[in-house]
């Protein structure tokens, strides 16, 4: 766990988070590693306060929290470490509530949400480099039509490589796959994937079976 009497903090500060690391481990029967996380959180909180002349946790306002949330907004923290510090605060602010008697300032605060991170694309000019394959031998050929098919379909990666022939129609242009849930999608094909399809299993596939049974 964390050493306190190391830590920068004021003597008012520095006991009332030693009882505080206390309360985590013998009331609340955290793990060590999640003790030193909720402590190292609540060690900045103060130290940052206290340079900011707040000398004591007992004297924090609801102002106060909101000013350091917009220090860490400006330090450009993730949204996961601002939820996780927003987490320790106010488990920090319940114990000194509960046992000093003092208002819980993290009354209405509420943690900023996750947001879903919006995927990078390719441009046009990557597409076709990555399409642009030097054919070869056997592989190649086999690479051609697996990044083509991938292009023409929109295939994820799992999908593509659990592909069995059964999943392939080449008579009617579609393909068949299970993505997330099991869940079937019949996606068309496209004329340039069929024809490095049809190349590769035509001419290529045998040779890289090497004599093994293979529905792929």
């Amino acid at each position: 766990m964390v050493q306190i009497d190391k830590l920068c903090l004021n003597d008012v500060n520095r006991d009332i988070l030693k009882e505080y690391q206390i309360f985590l481990l013998t009331e609340q029967h955290l793990l060590d590693n999640s003790i030193s996380s909720y402590v190292l959180d609540v060690y900045k909180y103060l130290e940052f306060l206290e340079n900011d002349g707040i000398a004591s946790c007992m004297q924090i306002k609801k102002e106060d929290l909101l000013c350091y949330m917009t220090y860490l907004d400006d330090e450009k923290y993730s949204i996961y470490s601002v939820v996780r510090k927003i987490t320790s605060f106010r488990t920090f602010h319940l114990y000194l509530h509960k046992n000093y008697h003092i208002e819980d300032i993290t009354k209405g605060i509420t943690p900023p949400r996750f947001y879903k991170k919006i995927p990078d694309i390719l441009s046009i000019e990557e597409v076709e480099q990555l399409l642009d394959i030097r054919l070869v031998c056997a592989y190649d050929y086999r690479n051609k039509a697996m990044m083509e098919l991938m292009y023409a379909t929109g295939l994820r990666v799992s999908e593509l490589v659990n592909l069995e022939m059964t999943n392939i129609d080449l008579e009617e242009g579609i393909v068949r796959c299970y993505g997330k849930g099991n869940k079937e999608r019949i996606v068309p094909i496209g004329q340039v994937a069929m024809r490095y399809l049809r190349l590769y299993l035509d001419h290529y596939r045998e040779v890289l079976k090497k004599k093994k049974l293979c529905d792929k």
